[in-house]
C-alpha cells in the first residue's frame, strides 16, 4: 500500500518506511549506489559466476563494462 501510494504520488513515506525498504531490498541482492556524479541508481549485486554469463551474453553484441559490485 506505501509503495503504491507513492507511485500514485499520493503520499510520501516517511523514513522509518524508506529505511526499512531499502533494508529489505539489499537484503534481496539490491546495491544502492550513491551520488557520484552520474546520478543514484540501484542495481542488482551479482556473484563472479553470473557477471561472467552476463559478460559472454554482452559480449556478442560489442564491448560493456563491468558488471560485478564489490
Amino acid at each position: 500500500m506505501v509503495i503504491e501510494e507513492f507511485e500514485r504520488q499520493i503520499s510520501l513515506p516517511g523514513q522509518d518506511i524508506c529505511d526499512r525498504l531499502q533494508t529489505a531490498l539489499e537484503n534481496a541482492g539490491a546495491v544502492f549506489i550513491a551520488e557520484n556524479g552520474g546520478g543514484i541508481g540501484v542495481r542488482l549485486k551479482l556473484n563472479r559466476s553470473e557477471v561472467r554469463r552476463i559478460g559472454v551474453l554482452e559480449n556478442e553484441g560489442g564491448i560493456v563494462g563491468t558488471d560485478a559490485v564489490p
